[in-house]
């Protein structure tokens, strides 16, 4: 019994009912004792020592005391999944509660397994929820395909409706910035009809610098659709157009430029508008003018020789066109600087 307590306190299963094979060993040693000197107890020898060892046996087992599988079957009973436990003649041993019936069995997955020593192990793997996941997957795949054929089919009109509605839509915005010009256009060549010399020269260079705004700032406006942003490139390419459509009105101006490579659209063409009004004031100033400008990412500055009435109308009509608060003037002493900021206007058509 020490051996055996020894042991299962080393494999940390003792518990306190093992001390009841200790009991039935005390009880027999009494019993050996009395049975020398109280007559009650004088039963035969041999019947008691062999059901004191078989209880001793019996107890052994039952308390854990002794390795048994007698916790095995229970625990296998128990078992959450699907098992069954033949024998070597194929006859049923151990059934768990979780065994599927027979008539549940189609949806379930069978393997088996060889047990040494003979037998065999059977379970029983539920796949009911893998085939019904295995169904919406199908049908989902059967919806996708129908889609896939639908948008295959439509996918080209739809383009050509895309299409169309961009195409209308930039013709509506050309449109627009053209009725804006189309005064100025019907004017000049009035001008140039009614007048002879140098006046019609004069009107001739005019209605060139807006034939030249007119097509940069149209080339501007559809590059700014495409990605919706503008290459500084395109707009010193315009800028350098704009400044020799100038000169004939002796109008020379440097620009420096202090942008990024790549600047939003609507940033660009406020900044081109800036620069483009602000020069065509000075030209219909009929002075000869020298303007240095600073083109930057938030604020266009001017720099003239003085501060004239042109600078105040060209003042007025910007603020007018995009809000007050923009546009600031300072006496340099050497020359008036003019800033037009364009970080918070809006490009109007």
């Amino acid at each position: 019994m020490a051996i055996l307590w020894i042991k299962a306190k080393l494999q940390k299963i003792w518990r306190f009912q093992m001390v009841l094979p200790v009991v039935c060993c005390i009880l027999f040693l009494l019993y050996s004792i009395f049975y020398n000197f109280l007559p009650a107890v004088r039963i035969d020898v041999t019947l008691t020592t062999t059901g004191f060892f078989l209880l001793l046996l019996e107890l052994c087992l039952r308390t854990g005391l002794m390795p048994s599988n007698h916790d095995h079957e229970v625990f296998f009973r128990e078992a959450s999944l699907g098992l069954m436990l033949f024998d070597a003649r194929g006859a049923v041993r151990l059934v768990s509660k979780a065994t599927p019936e027979q008539e549940a069995r189609r949806d379930c997955r069978i393997s088996k397994m060889e047990v040494p020593g003979g037998g065999t192990l059977v379970w029983y793997e539920d796949m009911s929820l893998l085939h019904e996941r295995q169904r919406s997957l199908a049908q989902a795949n059967r919806a996708l395909e129908r889609r896939s054929r639908y948008l295959r089919r439509t996918v080209h009109l739809r383009r050509q409706q895309t299409a169309a509605a961009m195409h209308q839509r930039l013709r509506r915005e050309v449109e627009a910035l053209l009725e804006e010009l189309r005064p100025y256009f019907r004017e000049f060549r009035e001008e140039i009809l009614r007048t002879e010399g140098q006046e019609r020269e004069h009107a001739v260079h005019k209605l060139n610098l807006l034939a030249t705004y007119t097509k940069k700032r149209c080339v501007l406006f559809l590059k700014s659709e495409e990605s919706g942003t503008i290459a500084i490139e395109e707009l010193e390419m315009a800028a350098s157009e704009i400044c020799s459509a100038l000169r004939a009105f002796h109008v020379h101006a440097a620009i420096t430029w202090s942008m990024p490579k790549v600047l939003p659209a609507q940033g660009a063409l406020l900044a081109f508008d800036a620069l483009v009004t602000f020069l065509a004031e000075a030209a219909r100033s009929r002075v000869e003018q020298e303007v240095y400008v600073t083109m930057g990412e938030k604020s266009v500055t001017f720099l003239v020789d003085e501060h004239d009435t042109w600078v105040d109308r060209w003042q007025s009509l910007w603020q007018e066109k995009h809000g007050g608060g923009c546009i600031s003037c300072r006496d340099l002493g050497y020359a008036v600087s003019v800033t037009c900021d364009i970080s918070r206007g809006e490009v109007a058509p």
